[in-house]
């Protein structure tokens, strides 16, 4: 190989001096008359310049006395004459600057001719001509496209053999067509349409259309059975183009299997009427001590038409998507009048050991029986009719919510430092044992359940689980 490069080197090198040599003997042959011819027509300027002078003198003078048509004749035999006596020259000039052109003609087509054509490598892949390529590399590098294409398989470049040629330059190719042409001549691979189905193969085809004939078959025969629904598939399916080993592209889809790995969706269209919950406003008056709370307008709620495509699978809904919704019934909000005036010598603030008023809408006047009072009553009981709010005094941790015989339904919260304060008589207890309430939390209901008389809550302070008078922590010193 490296023979035949230093013997074509030689050939070219010798072939070039050979034309350099001519094209300078020519040069000098053609260019001395030129050069002289044209220093002669510098120094013979003023010369011909006058003579132009004369000629359109004597053209004037004739139009004036003989008329424009004799002057013209004039002035063309002449200007004939004057030609006639530089055709010689001009002959002489182009004999000698024949060669020059020829050569230099010769070198031009000899130059285009090396420049059009160039020494490549036709690349045979498994016997076929897949294209010509300048280097080895690139056909590495088309191979590493192709198996950057192929899908679900692994691709490996065999019989690739390699001939040195000397081709038109235009028809070079670059590693991409290289690889389209292995593509197309392969008969390992093959340009196809992969189905997958929630990340599984499940049909190969060389045209799409096939694949997607066969999902709107499926999706078909359910729409026949199921006339007044939306067919679709809960699936994740996707089609991705590429190059399939051949073995796994068919002409036609196996049905039954792609059918067997499909999930339907039925999708139907419902219209109903849906609640639209009332919100709440509270309200701040001052006149009134703090804890009460009194509704001043009641909410309403509202209602609207739901429009939504909901949607199946195995009869189990898995999704709604809402169309459209028409307000039927505007919701009224609930307006709440909460006060806000401290109680006499008690504190809404969560500091020192004054504890929150439990009842709503009452206070000092409503309790009926304090601590002791003649007969070892162990609370103070505050009264309030039936289903009163009743809140938390203090934060603190629901530790019992339960019946006994005296209290009726009653309920412990624990707030630290061997403090806790006992509810008892309820008509019912919102709260949860184990729950963390804070500071005027609603939590139960005024009843008169257990041994009581009247509708009221009998409200406990013990310290180390001992009852104690509740007044002061209250802020009731009179």
């Amino acid at each position: 190989m490296s023979t035949f490069f230093r013997s074509l080197g030689s050939a070219v090198m010798r072939a070039g001096t050979k034309a350099a040599k001519v094209c300078a003997a020519g040069l000098r042959f053609a260019v001395s008359p030129v050069v002289q011819l044209i220093l002669r027509a510098v120094h013979k300027g003023n010369r011909v310049m006058a003579r132009g002078v004369y000629a359109v003198r004597r053209f004037l003078y004739i139009a004036r006395r003989y008329g424009y048509k004799r002057a013209a004749r004039s002035t063309a035999y002449r200007l004939e004459q004057m030609l006639a006596g530089y055709m010689p020259r001009v002959k002489t000039v182009a004999i000698r600057l024949a060669p020059m052109v020829l050569v230099v003609a010769v070198l031009v087509c000899s130059i285009h001719w090396w420049t059009a054509f160039t020494l490549a490598y036709e690349v045979t892949y498994d016997g076929s001509n897949v294209g010509y390529v300048n280097s080895e590399s690139v056909v590495a590098d088309a191979c590493q496209l192709v198996g950057d294409r192929v899908v679900e398989d692994e691709f490996t470049a065999k019989n690739v053999t390699y001939k040195l040629k000397v081709v038109a330059a235009s028809t070079v190719n670059d590693a991409a067509e290289i690889c389209d042409n292995i593509i197309e001549v392969s008969e390992e691979i093959k340009p196809a349409v992969g189905l997958y189905v929630d990340g599984q193969l499940l049909a190969v085809c060389e045209d799409g259309k096939a694949i997607q004939s066969a999902m709107e078959q499926i999706a078909a025969s359910y729409a026949k059975q199921h006339q007044q629904e939306k067919i679709s598939f809960a699936n994740e399916i996707e089609y991705i183009g590429g190059v399939y080993p051949t073995q796994l592209v068919t002409q036609t889809v196996d049905s039954a299997r792609l059918s067997s790995a499909l999930t339907v969706m039925m999708t139907n269209t419902q219209t109903y009427n849906q609640t639209i919950r009332f919100d709440t406003k509270e309200i701040t008056d001052p006149s009134q001590y703090i804890g009460y709370r009194a509704i001043k307008t009641r909410g309403v709620d509202g209602q609207k038409t739901v429009v939504a495509d909901v949607s199946y699978v195995n009869g189990k809904e898995v999704d709604r998507r809402i169309v459209s919704e028409t307000v039927v019934k505007q919701p009224v909000t609930c307006v709440v009048v909460v006060g806000s005036k401290p109680r006499a010598g008690a504190s809404n603030t969560n500091t020192g050991t004054e504890l929150f008023w439990p009842v709503a809408n009452s206070d000092v006047s409503d309790i009926s029986s304090y601590f002791g009072d003649g007969r070892n009553h162990k609370g103070t009981d505050i009264l309030a009719p039936n289903g009163t709010a009743i809140y938390a005094a203090e934060d603190g941790v629901v530790s019992y919510v339960g019946w006994e015989s005296g209290y009726g339904y009653y309920m412990i919260i624990e707030h630290g430092n061997g403090i806790s304060t006992l509810y008892s008589h309820c008509s019912s207890i919102t709260a949860k044992e184990g729950q963390t309430v804070k500071r005027g939390d609603y939590v139960a209901a005024v009843g008169i359940t257990g041994r009581a008389y009247a509708y009221h809550l009998h409200f406990e302070v013990r310290i180390g689980g001992k009852a104690v008078d509740a007044r002061p922590y209250l802020g009731i010193y009179n």
